[in-house]
């Protein structure tokens, strides 16, 4: 796939809702949102989420440059927010809005594509990019659920809200705000996930396990919960207290000096 168009979730959209797909002056969006530290403070005492909308009715080579760029919100705070949706509220019945048609909208190209001047406009919220695991790093442990279709997650979600189910079986927690637009649920796509942002945090992750970091009585838990690396569990001695046996991927003090040489001694191509 060479281009965001060519993808099989956009042609189910256009074979889903035809009557869309039919003039291409409908507006295709994307929502995108990252974290940033405002003015480059190397600091997590302020968070700053800005929110962006992408355009793809425009060349890709011009949708995510700075000037076409749609800043729909910022979500700023002292600590990290837990509950986007509050945030999202407006956006989402704006977009909601914009899926209903907004109708007078002027077209100043007619003269070019052979379309009426005045039409209505409507838009459609394909997919969100954004570090999905990647907020916060305090988060559920849990090994994710097994993909269901959507008919089971909202008769799930229902069990849940109805108190017939409980949530550490369904493992759903909350329903997304998202999920009020008419057309999310028959979406094949609902997330595109930061590969740069997935990767930094597995790296950083793997790190720490490397330099003792993670290596504590409830990453051994956590393992003995799992049912894996029965080397690593806690051990009972007889007076009854419980030895932690030492994790072999955890590097000794001369084999971290070398790992840490060897990163200080990489050289790109930038020279850096």
């Amino acid at each position: 796939m060479r281009l965001v168009a060519d993808s099989p979730a956009i042609a189910h959209i256009e074979e889903s809702w035809p009557e869309f797909a039919r003039d291409p002056r409908h507006v295709r969006l994307g929502l995108a949102s990252d974290g940033v530290s405002p003015y480059s403070i190397k600091s997590s005492t302020y968070s700053t989420w800005p929110v962006a909308l992408m355009n793809y009715n425009i060349p890709p080579w011009l949708a995510t440059k700075k000037g076409f760029i749609i800043l729909a919100l910022i979500i700023p705070g002292p600590k990290q927010t837990t509950n986007f949706d509050v945030f999202l509220q407006p956006l989402v019945e704006e977009v909601s809005q914009l899926w209903q048609g907004v109708g007078d909208v002027f077209d100043g190209r007619t003269h070019r594509i052979g379309r009426d001047r005045w039409f209505t406009l409507r838009g459609i919220m394909m997919w969100t990019m954004h570090d999905y695991r990647g907020v916060g790093e305090d988060r559920n442990l849990d090994p994710p659920p097994v993909v269901r279709t959507m008919d089971w997650w909202e008769n799930t979600w229902m069990d849940v809200q109805d108190g017939r189910r409980q949530q550490d079986e369904s493992g759903l927690r909350r329903w997304s705000i998202l999920h009020q637009l008419p057309y999310w649920k028959h979406l094949q796509i609902h997330h595109l996930l930061d590969p740069m942002h997935i990767e930094a945090n597995v790296v950083k992750s793997l790190i720490k396990h490397m330099f003792g970091d993670k290596n504590n009585v409830r990453s051994r838990r956590a393992c003995e919960e799992f049912n894996v690396h029965p080397y690593t569990w806690m051990q009972i001695n007889e007076d009854g207290s419980k030895t932690m046996p030492s994790a072999p991927w955890v590097l000794r003090k001369e084999e971290h000096k070398i790992l840490c040489q060897s990163i200080s001694k990489i050289r790109f191509p930038t020279g850096m």
